[in-house]
């Protein structure tokens, strides 16, 4: 199967990026471009879409390998500022490799070659990474995947009628009453200096930390989900290519000169509110393995600590964070069985596989569930289910403990595949366990990070790359689905995309996957970072979900999907068409030049064949008598 062909018909030709195959050899054809004729070379195509007045919604992205920090910069940027329709750029989205040096000067790099190309860049943010996502239009548009080499990547956005501010954040202030408090709800957008954002506007918050802003991650998460809850947030951590090196975010607003600084710790943002949405997505890449089992018993707060003490406090947070016992829920895990024995059958690969065979594997499945049906701590049927896995499952368990805690709200189907390609989102959001009891088999998830309630049902899962990729894939069905629901119903006009980022984290792309660029190869334009965690929602706008179960987190492992898109029907810059337009223009020129110099070198041929024979000036031959 294509990875994720059914995109192609939702973003091939409207996800506004341009083009990006410039390395430090192709550069000079581009550094002489003038930007006033960049304009007027795409005013033509904006006039035969919309009226000339309404500004499109644009996005261009310019991406260089050049080894040189400057150049690199110098020459994404010019690639992107080439097919940009406006020489005001609202925003510009830089990402870049951890193996370059002086990071101080990015910022400087990106202002004076959009300044020195007659434009101007209102505010800009990014980060270092481990690996950068970006796009290479050559003869066809294909995405890029650069892990662990000198890469830069630029985005430019011109985003009309949208309010855009920067952030820098270094500390998240605590809330006593919780954050469920009005009145610290209101204290807290001040602190944060978000006081002037309203949640009926219908927010967007892209927000970019350090790995050393993780101790305030979780507070910062839960902040914006109480205090905007009909917002949306996205981000990843900032990493690097080697733990030896240390990752910088970086952050600049004409608005604040003093922000433009680059910074080892905290968090950088940007906040959008106005004529912009985001559609949100994450790949979670985890395989449910074993049944499906219900929390019987959680932690217990130690009585010898003493109330109200530091101590007290993070052990109520580790109490609400762990499981203790667990029990198999044979109605979910026979609706479980029942729906993979029907796929088997229906798998023309299966079908040398005996009934005796199959009888036999329900046999022993039985068997196994038999014993799972007393409590047990899950520590311990995590190393008796750990034996029935294969070789490759199993390593994985020794290294890491995954366990996913079901999001409520079945819908239609239990199996996880089918229900992200029918668009219902994930069944279970999938987390590492931080430790475990050695005395007493239970597990504790990070401090914070979620309250695990007595009843709640949950599920072992392994990480794996065959099934990471029917996930990518089923997400993008059940995308394109819900879009084709919204579309053809008429319950909601949706726009065209505009902009398209992945982030995934730095164990993805070829360590999961066994080759690069599996995750946005069937995606005509984007741009993105491997980060060290990705932040958001689990399914963003995508699926109904129950509230409350879709809450903002800290996803590992995984990969995130964002499209941008207006809210009106403001027309849209799609440089990916622009490009083959200008090409089909440029090829049809030197055919035409071609054709013009074959005849004017026939011209030339005639005329001089002409002259040959007018110059002559010997008489015709004659008899003596001077008859011809």
């Amino acid at each position: 199967m294509k990875v994720l062909q059914l995109l192609l018909s939702l973003t091939a030709g409207v996800v506004g990026f341009a083009p990006s195959h410039l390395s430090h050899r192709s550069i000079a054809s581009v550094s002489s471009l003038n930007l006033s004729s960049i304009k007027t070379s795409h005013k033509t195509a904006l006039q035969s879409t919309a009226e000339p007045e309404v500004l499109p919604q644009a996005f261009s992205t310019g991406y260089s390998t050049n080894p040189s920090l400057s150049k690199a910069l110098s020459e994404a940027t010019l690639s992107a500022l080439s097919n940009h329709p406006s020489s005001s750029i609202d925003l510009a989205i830089v990402h870049v490799s951890s193996l370059y040096e002086e990071p101080s000067k990015i910022i400087s790099h990106v202002l004076d070659t959009v300044s020195n190309a007659g434009g101007s860049v209102k505010h800009i943010v990014g980060n270092t990474a481990g690996g950068i996502i970006s796009t290479n239009f050559d003869e066809k548009c294909h995405p890029m995947e650069c892990e662990a080499v000198p890469a830069a990547s630029v985005t430019l956005a011109s985003l009309p009628d949208v309010t855009i501010s920067t952030h820098y954040w270094n500390d998240v202030p605590e809330l006593e009453g919780g954050y469920d408090s009005g009145p610290d709800l209101t204290q807290w957008k001040q602190c944060m200096g978000m006081e002037h954002i309203k949640d009926e506007e219908e927010p967007v918050f892209m927000i970019i930390p350090s790995p050393a802003f993780q101790k305030d991650l979780n507070d910062f998460l839960s902040g914006l989900s109480a205090t905007f809850p009909s917002g949306q947030t996205f981000g990843g951590i900032a990493s690097t290519v080697s733990s030896l090196s240390r990752a910088r975010i970086f952050a600049h607003s004409v608005e604040n000169n003093s922000a433009s600084s680059v910074y080892g710790d905290g968090c950088v943002g940007v906040t959008f509110t106005g004529d912009v949405r985001v559609d949100l997505m994450v790949a979670q890449g985890a395989k449910p393995v074993g049944g499906v089992y219900r929390v019987v018993a959680a932690g217990a707060t130690n009585p010898n600590t003493a109330s109200g003490s530091i101590s007290s406090s993070i052990e109520d947070e580790g109490r609400r964070s762990t499981i203790s016992a667990i029990v198999l829920d044979e109605a979910a895990t026979s609706a479980v069985d029942e729906e993979t024995d029907n796929e088997e059958m229906d798998n023309e690969n299966n079908d040398t596989e005996s009934m005796d065979e199959k009888e036999l594997k329900r046999a022993q499945m039985a068997q196994n569930y038999a014993k799972a049906r007393i409590p047990k701590p899950p520590l311990a049927e995590a190393n008796f289910l750990m034996k029935r896995l294969s070789d490759d499952d199993q390593a994985f368990m020794r290294r890491a403990l995954l366990i996913g805690l079901e999001r409520g709200n079945l819908i239609n189907t239990p199996n996880e595949l089918a229900r992200l390609a029918n668009g219902d989102g994930h069944r279970f959001t999938v987390r590492q366990v931080a430790s475990a009891g050695m005395k007493d088999g239970s597990v504790t998830f990070p401090l914070g990070s979620v309250n695990v309630e007595v009843g709640a049902r949950c599920r072992f899962f392994v990480r794996d790359g065959d099934f990471a990729k029917e996930e990518v894939e089923a997400l993008w069905t059940g995308y394109k689905k819900k879009e084709l629901e919204r579309t053809l119903l008429g319950d909601e006009e949706v726009n065209p995309p505009t902009g398209c980022f992945v982030y995934p984290t730095l164990d993805r792309g070829s360590k999961l996957f066994g080759k690069s660029g599996f995750e946005s190869s069937g995606i005509s334009s984007v741009s993105g970072f491997f980060a060290n965690g990705v932040l958001g929602g689990l399914d963003g706008t995508i699926a109904g979900n129950t509230p409350g179960s879709n809450e903002n987190m800290l996803h590992g492992s995984s990969s995130q999907y964002i499209i941008f898109r207006s809210k009106t029907k403001r027309p849209i810059h799609s440089p990916a068409q622009a490009t083959i337009k200008a090409a089909i223009a440029l090829a049809a020129k030197a055919e035409e030049d071609a054709a013009n110099a074959k005849l004017a070198a026939e011209d030339e041929k005639r005329t001089a064949m002409s002259k040959t024979f007018s110059s002559e000036k010997e008489a015709a031959p004659r008899s003596a008598d001077g008859e011809l």
